[in-house]
């Protein structure tokens, strides 16, 4: 059974230093889609296979920022995608052997893409996803960069994630933000995942214990 525990750590392990080459090349490569000032990204698949797809279109359901005019708005544009799973051109080296990784585990990746706050920012406001079938709903997030002060925030509690190579799958169907309160960038890899498959076999993909 899962725990209660909003973050559950992957048994999976992913070359942090070939991640951290790879989006080194991006950043230089590719400008940053910002989502506003402080917050931005870069797609890694999407449904056209562009960079600046995937990481805009956003799939928040519950957003107390929004009116419920934009809320429909996003729905219907939602609604009218595609999968996103085309490999953009950001997806190189090490991003490719990652969706590799996690297509062998069954978790059918989509949306992929490098999400980044400066020094000082946050992410979306706090807000909440749509819940799976079971309540819960989860996504992935690998870090890459990040310092002691970027953290995870589930109402008063806080999360940091260390770029230890390791992958997380964390509730998005709770309130939830993100805050970069240190003097480095948070880097981190973002992805939809099948999460109806790690529902069904969490103790394959996690260690339930932690």
């Amino acid at each position: 059974m899962l725990n209660d525990n909003p973050i559950l750590k992957l048994k999976l392990r992913f070359d942090i230093l070939q991640l951290r080459k790879d989006l080194k090349y991006v950043t230089e490569n590719f400008p940053i889609v910002l989502k506003h000032p402080g917050y931005g990204g870069w797609a890694l698949t999407s449904s056209t296979g562009e960079v600046a797809d995937g990481f805009y279109s956003g799939q928040v359901v519950f957003n107390s920022t929004l009116s419920p005019e934009k809320l429909q708005e996003m729905r219907d544009f939602l609604a009218n995608r595609g999968p996103e799973t085309i490999k953009t051109s950001a997806c190189v080296g090490g991003f490719q052997e990652l969706l590799r990784i996690l297509q062998d585990a069954c978790l059918e990746p989509s949306r992929v893409r490098v999400l980044r706050i400066w020094p000082g920012s946050r992410g979306s406001p706090p807000h909440k996803d749509a819940s799976g079938k079971n309540g819960a709903r989860y996504r992935l997030i690998i870090p890459i960069n990040t310092n002691p002060d970027a953290v995870m925030l589930y109402g008063n509690v806080k999360y940091h994630l260390p770029a230890s190579g390791a992958g997380y799958l964390v509730r998005i169907d709770l309130l939830h933000e993100v805050l970069n309160n240190g003097t480095e960038f948070r880097d981190h890899i973002v992805a939809d995942i099948n999460h109806e498959h790690f529902i069904a076999n969490p103790d394959r993909f996690c260690d339930l214990s932690i």
